[in-house]
């Protein structure tokens, strides 16, 4: 039996402890000392308010965090932050988790090509597990996550009723985070519309089972991307010819 099935009741009353808190305070009043970046200060400023905030490609580190944060997210209160093409690693990443927690507009992150890495997504993944009931799209592709963090959203997709896409393209993600993100979407998960795991040349046709598992039992998911994932095609077509409205993408 997977451990994230054994450790799902706990899972279902987890909360960020005080502690941690504290330690991602810490963090980010270290890393801010002295610090400004007048260039992301002058593109935030030109932002309105409640829109989609495009800040790809601005070589932001983790210190910028806390400007992303009480500017784009707090005072603008955006609704979509592209941070894409960027320099943010597990804890600038654990900065932006602690801000969803109390988050009311922010309906789309994206931190597509960043180094995110498994322990970032852990943060992430726990504050999408606890109480935030706004965020519906979530890219974390090529960010080098493996099966443990595969492992942390499952974990995360047994309780969040509000994510409705999750890209996880071009990561390191095995049969084994398959079988486990498969459990969590065949058996808990009634919310997802849209999973994105192209070019996880990891995966193999191991997974196909675990892929079927989704198919069949899963109701909410309307797109499955597969492509570029070393599987062979014929069975998954044949289980989701039978599915109305489903597009899996193969290549």
């Amino acid at each position: 039996m997977s451990p994230i099935i054994a450790e799902h009741d706990s899972l279902t009353a987890m909360q960020l402890p005080s502690n941690e808190i504290l330690t991602t305070t810490a963090i980010s009043t270290k890393m801010n000392a002295d610090y400004s970046n007048l260039k992301l200060e002058e593109k935030i400023a030109v932002c309105e308010p409640f829109s989609e905030v495009n800040l790809l490609g601005q070589q932001l580190t983790d210190r910028d965090m806390e400007t992303v944060i009480g500017q784009v997210i707090i005072k603008k209160q955006c609704t979509a932050l592209w941070l894409e093409y960027n320099e943010i690693t597990s804890q600038g990443t654990s900065l932006l988790a602690g801000a969803l927690y109390n988050n009311t507009t922010l309906e789309k992150l994206s931190l597509h090509n960043n180094r995110v890495s498994d322990m970032g997504v852990h943060s992430l993944a726990q504050a999408l597990s606890f109480d935030n009931s706004t965020l519906k799209e979530l890219d974390l592709s090529w960010n080098g996550i493996t099966d443990e963090g595969a492992q942390h959203l499952a974990e995360m997709l047994m309780t969040n009723k509000t994510l409705s896409r999750l890209n996880l393209s071009e990561n390191q993600i095995t049969d084994q985070g398959v079988q486990m993100l498969a459990i969590a979407l065949a058996h808990h998960n009634t919310t997802l519309k849209r999973l994105d795991l192209e070019t996880n040349k990891l995966m193999s046709d191991s997974c196909i089972d675990s892929l079927v598992e989704i198919l069949e039992h899963n109701r909410s998911l309307v797109t499955l991307d597969v492509r570029y994932c070393n599987l062979s095609e014929a069975r998954l077509r044949e289980v989701s010819k039978p599915k109305k409205g489903f597009d899996l993408l193969l290549c």
